[in-house]
């Protein structure tokens, strides 16, 4: 099972999220036929976290960072649980209400900038889904670097980093404030440049897929895909509480611009010690509230 899921575990992820993404109209239609109202986009990132959790029990990279309701350590699970389920909601409103004045900016071209010509709107959809991918993880690198570097962004994004393990659930363990920046980063470019909103949707629905697989407890292989996507392994160097370690792999869906920029690393020196320090658990508190009145270290 260890090596089936080393080794198949991405390539069935791709293969299936591509071919339900195709044929999603038809399984949406038949969703709501069963009275589930969710829209497609966030059945399938549900789908992928459900999938994670029963990969990472079957052949966990740490067995010690595994969580579930009945284990020792049930706490992080519940938060977690509440992180999906209620933060990422609250995190929604606050995107929804911080870009609708800036898409109506855009609309009524309030914006002096405007190169809404450059979109290549002839090309195939997937070329587009794969640029529109790629232009928002290349804003995303830059302004997840800064959150390393810049205090007041440190702030928040600490809450992501204060975690002691990871696995699939911990991708969703981010504060709203610095949700809803890299909401903006993400959308502001492409709407600059006139990307539709099919392709908006594909390429973000995959990167938040991507965000997930990053973070699981497992041991995956890198051959092939590993020359650009963040796997688990990849992404362990970037939450090591070792500062030079953190300091590499910024890519949030990828690594395609850490090689680029040079900030890329293959493996942390052992062992390995995930979280902030000082090292430890934090409260649901000083995860949401601190940033705004108390210096995070």
């Amino acid at each position: 099972m260890r090596t089936l899921i080393r080794y198949g575990f991405v390539p069935a992820l791709l293969v299936g999220s591509v071919f339900s993404w195709i044929e999603r109209e038809p399984l949406q239609t038949a969703f709501k036929a069963r009275g589930f109202r969710l829209d497609f986009a966030t059945s399938l990132l549900l789908a992928l976290i459900a999938g994670v959790w029963v990969a990472e029990h079957l052949a966990p990279a740490r067995a010690d960072w595994n969580d579930g309701p009945l284990t020792a350590r049930s706490g992080g699970f519940w938060r977690d649980l509440l992180y999906l389920f209620v933060i990422t909601q609250f995190s929604a409103l606050f995107i929804a209400m911080s870009q609708t004045p800036l898409k109506a900016a855009l609309a009524t071209r309030g914006f002096a900038f405007d190169a809404s010509h450059l979109w290549p709107t002839e090309l195939a959809f997937p070329l587009k889904v794969l640029l529109a991918f790629f232009i928002v993880e290349f804003f995303s690198y830059w302004l997840h670097r800064a959150a390393h570097a810049v205090p007041v962004l440190w702030q928040f994004h600490a809450t992501h980093h204060v975690v002691t393990e990871l696995n699939g659930l911990k991708a969703l363990r981010t504060h709203p404030v610095e949700n809803a920046l890299f909401a903006l980063v993400r959308t502001v470019p492409l709407l600059l440049v006139g990307a539709g909103a099919e392709e908006v949707l594909t390429a973000s629905t995959f990167g938040a897929m991507m965000g997930v697989l990053s973070h699981a407890n497992l041991e995956l292989s890198t051959f092939g895909v590993g020359l650009v996507v963040n796997l688990p392994g990849y992404h362990r160097v970037h939450h090591s509480a070792e500062l030079d370690e953190s300091n590499s792999n910024f890519g949030c869906h990828t690594i395609f611009w850490d090689r680029v920029f040079r900030t890329f690393r293959a493996a942390p020196r052992e062992p390995l010690t995930i979280g902030v320090k000082p090292v430890g658990p934090r409260s649901l508190w000083s995860e949401l509230f601190w940033p705004f009145y108390r210096r995070v270290s």
